[in-house]
């Protein structure tokens, strides 16, 4: 049976503060670090997929065109990775990530008075940018806002709402469709899971796509039109580099966040924070030149593994997939299971599990942990004190 937090078990006031304030201060992940003494709370089963994991990304750095280098990269991701884990046991129940949906908000007002002050008239012509979250992530955070505010039992409904309108009005604005497919595959997931308030994004998923069609006709040149498009905008390009990198070095890949200088196609557009920063004529600095192929990426999770870390590692990460999603089902938690399969979908067309990132990728990792706690892959009861 899934383990569930008892009506007394309540969040401590600094830790809903804390997860409040992630989503506006990525680099607080880190905190998560301080999740790493959960881990010997795994079960052996558990224990021995994430030693398979680690193991086989250790040993796919070992042939790489830089082992030394890839080794301690990889070793320091897989440290990463486990302590989200571990952060998610220590959590115990995906309610206590739900104070993420008032930095979300924040976010989401952030990045509307940002791009009124930068295009002003041009607004609604324009996708709708943020200072330091990229377009695609914001529409994913939409995503995210719009799932918390079903998951959120009781309450104003009034500011729920609000807070809704203001998700899918930053989706819609967004103009990216890749967190389109994460809603419509992760609500449907959460609706399989007993979720019958996911019915909600999905009815909103049809009307937006209907919609999306119907202004696609009349306008050319709207965020909202964009929505409406299939086009692989560059991404077969990418995809093919992807395989060449991979086929050059099938064993071991060429290395975490080395892939960057084996996409031409992106990486010959020099290095560039957001394009709400580069409208404000605000340019990478000169730092950051030289390491801007860490965060390229191959717009596929599976191409993405297979070009960092080659058939090894993406055996390792194949079989933690496979753990998290069946904890995910046996936990029975809607949330949890439109946090997986939405962000896998996703992950077709773009890579949301790759840390460190500005969130997304922290998150999935943080719910699986949640999801192997609830599913009775940890021994003993809530992991984490109250106080």
């Amino acid at each position: 049976m899934p383990r569930t937090l008892s009506a007394d078990e309540t969040t401590p006031r600094w830790l809903s503060w804390l997860i409040a304030l992630v989503p506006v201060i990525p680099p607080l992940y880190f905190v998560a670090f301080g999740g790493l003494n959960q881990l010997g709370r795994f079960t052996r089963p558990v224990k021995w997929v994430l030693a398979l994991f680690v193991v086989c990304q250790l040993v796919a750095a070992l042939f790489t065109p830089y082992p030394a280098d890839s080794l301690v990269l990889a070793a320091l991701r897989c440290l990463f990775m486990l302590a989200l884990l571990g952060a998610g046991v220590y959590l115990g129940s995906s309610r206590r990530l739900l104070p993420a949906l008032w930095g979300l908000i924040l976010v989401y007002l952030t990045a509307w008075v940002s791009s009124a002050y930068t295009y002003r008239n041009d607004l609604l012509h324009v996708r709708l940018g943020h200072p330091y979250v990229y377009i695609v992530s914001l529409g994913l955070y939409a995503v995210i806002g719009f799932w918390m505010v079903i998951a959120w039992k009781g309450g104003w409904r009034f500011w729920k709402l609000l807070a809704a309108l203001l998700a899918l009005a930053t989706l819609v604005a967004a103009g990216s469709r890749g967190p389109l497919l994460a809603m419509g595959f992760g609500s449907l997931a959460a609706l399989l899971r007993g979720g019958r308030r996911y019915l909600i994004p999905i009815a909103t998923l049809a009307a937006l796509g209907l919609a999306a069609l119907g202004l696609g006709i009349l306008h050319n040149h709207s965020p909202f039109e964009r929505l409406g498009t299939t086009g692989l905008t560059g991404r077969n390009h990418v995809w093919n580099e992807a395989l060449r990198a991979f086929a050059a070095h099938p064993v071991g890949g060429v290395g975490p966040y080395q892939l960057g200088p084996y996409l031409p196609y992106l990486y010959r557009n020099g290095c560039m924070l957001t394009p709400l920063m580069a409208a404000n004529h605000v340019g990478c600095p000169p730092l950051l030149q030289h390491f801007r192929g860490a965060w390229l990426i191959a717009h596929d999770v599976l191409l993405q593994s297979l070009g960092e870390s080659g058939v090894v590692g993406t055996v390792g990460l194949a079989a933690l997939f496979v753990l998290v999603a069946l904890a995910v089902w046996r936990s029975r938690d809607p949330f949890l299971a439109a946090i997986f399969w939405g962000f896998l979908a996703m992950s077709t067309v773009d890579v949301l599990t790759a840390v460190p990132s500005i969130g997304m990728a922290e998150l999935f990792w943080v719910c699986a942990g949640v999801a192997l706690w609830r599913s009775g892959g940890v021994v003993g009861g809530l992991l984490a004190p109250a106080d």
